[in-house]
């Protein structure tokens, strides 16, 4: 696996989004930015333009990932896979509408996040 990647988290609780930085820099990948909400992961990715995003879908400010997940589908082209503590169908079924590589559930582990990643390889650009 490549794991000069750059990855972008974006995650309102600083604890999580601390670990999931820890955890991505631990298997051997970039962490470009770690975002809380909508405006700061705009910054970050036209900044940094990161090869993955890990995406929590209720953020601070009523933000929501989702949003963010249509952008990166429409204008950048750049895998994710969101990370989310909810799951009501509703939600749910809005959010397979932005074609993520995976719905990760908290507590996530460093594994589960490798394989997502990997899946996301296929879809990288050479």
């Amino acid at each position: 696996m490549d794991h000069n990647l750059s990855i972008l988290i974006v995650e309102d609780e600083r604890l999580i989004s601390m670990m999931l930085g820890q955890m991505l820099e631990k298997a051997g990948f970039t962490v470009c930015g770690i975002a809380p909400n909508l405006k700061k992961a705009y910054e970050v990715i036209n900044s940094t333009n990161p090869d993955f995003a890990l995406i929590d879908i209720h953020l601070e400010d009523g933000d929501n990932g989702i949003e963010l997940g249509k952008i990166l589908n429409k204008e950048k082209n750049i895998p994710f896979a969101y990370v989310t503590a909810y799951s009501d169908s509703n939600t749910y079924e809005e959010a397979k509408k932005t074609k993520p590589i995976a719905f990760l559930h908290k507590p996530v582990s460093i594994e589960t996040i490798k394989t997502t990643i990997k899946e996301a390889l296929v879809k990288l650009p050479e």
